[in-house]
């Protein structure tokens, strides 16, 4: 629906996951909030939350950021405040196989969510860190 009205002409990146959306905005800090006030208007039943940002972003499990060196963005990893270490403990019951998919996976994920060297091999020390705890 706002693909219909005078805002598009705002929108110079758009991306919608069931209720996380990211936009990417060129007009003025002022008109955003009236773009969000226009939103919280349409419907009484949903309430836009945003984050306004001229460094990074974080949308779904990954963070965003501008790369002002190379003029480009980065994307690297992105875990909530409220993330725990809940990664199935080595000492349960499951099959090796399972186990050593879940490790397999996350690394898997940390090289292809890292659009750098350097946030790749921070993201798989980390990830070191975390199946050391869990008995791996």
């Amino acid at each position: 629906f706002i693909f219909s009205t005078t805002w598009v002409q705002y929108l110079v990146h758009y991306k919608r996951y069931l209720d996380d959306i990211c936009i990417f905005w060129a007009g003025t800090h002022d008109e955003f909030l009236d773009f969000i006030k226009y939103l919280n208007s349409t419907t009484h039943f949903l309430s836009f939350t945003y984050t306004i940002s001229n460094d990074e972003l974080h949308y779904l499990d990954v963070t965003l950021y501008k790369d002002r060196v190379n003029n480009v963005f980065q994307s690297k990893l992105y875990r909530k405040p409220t993330f725990s270490n809940t990664y199935l403990h080595f000492q349960s019951g499951h099959p090796f196989y399972q186990k050593k998919g879940i490790v397999k996976g996350q690394f898997i994920r940390a090289s292809r969510m890292s659009s750098t060297t350097h946030d790749c091999l921070e993201e798989i020390d980390f990830l070191k860190s975390l199946f050391l705890e869990r008995g791996y």
